[in-house]
């Protein structure tokens, strides 16, 4: 396997943790040598579908949907971050009800079957 090039969404909270994980060991500037950009509003995964890169890091929900690649699996749990997301009604909205329905609705297995299916571990 050649590592000849590799990507990062650096911009983004994934991005920033791969940084810091890759200061760990020390390989931080020889990785950033070979670091190929995504295009504006592009997912890490089609760079390397369409082979400017070797490797691509990622959510694996951002990975999910990107035809012509592979995805062996997550990395090990020690460089892993979890972000996690809430949700709410505001007292002020305007569409109080609906917005209530829909958080609701989040909680559900029907809900948590959909997330799971998109890469994502509902608590």
């Amino acid at each position: 396997m050649r590592l000849s090039d590799i990507t990062a969404a650096a911009a983004g909270a994934s991005g920033m943790h791969f940084v810091r994980v890759l200061e760990r060991p020390g390989i931080t500037g020889a990785i950033a040598a070979k670091r190929v950009a995504a295009r504006p509003g592009e997912l890490i995964g089609a760079v390397g579908a369409r082979g400017d890169a070797d490797i691509g890091v990622q959510q694996i929900s951002e990975l999910l949907p990107v035809p012509g690649i592979d995805i062996p699996g997550p990395l090990p749990a020690e460089l892993q971050q979890t972000i996690v997301y809430g949700a709410t009604a505001f007292p002020q909205s305007t569409q109080r009800e609906a917005a209530q329905a829909f958080v609701r609705f989040l909680r559900s297995e029907a809900a948590h079957a959909a997330l799971r299916k998109k890469g994502l571990d509902p608590a």
